[in-house]
């Protein structure tokens, strides 16, 4: 589940930290000019169907993770392989 969502993350040029023992990851949104991942998650909603939730709302020091995003895989197969089909729109965003 977890390799599904890192390959459509990374095939729309999202660079994703390694994880292990957890149900999420996070990817790195600044490649599609992305520096305020909060209002991206926002927009993510309605312009792909697919929701994030920026890391800066876990965080005192908001500036560092400004443009990281965590995004679950703890879903049904399905729904993962259609939200690494609408992922793909993001390439061309």
């Amino acid at each position: 589940k977890r390799d599904v969502l890192v390959e459509a993350l990374t095939g729309v040029g999202l660079p994703v930290a390694p994880c292990a023992g957890t149900y999420f990851v996070i990817a790195d949104a600044a490649p599609l000019g992305v520096t305020d991942a909060v209002e991206f998650c926002r927009r993510l909603p309605r312009e792909v169907g697919v929701v994030g939730v920026p890391v800066s709302v876990f965080c005192d020091n908001k500036e560092p993770v400004a443009s990281l995003v965590r995004f679950a895989f703890c879903k049904k197969d399905e729904v993962l392989q259609e939200a690494a089909r609408r992922l793909q729109t993001l390439g061309g965003a």
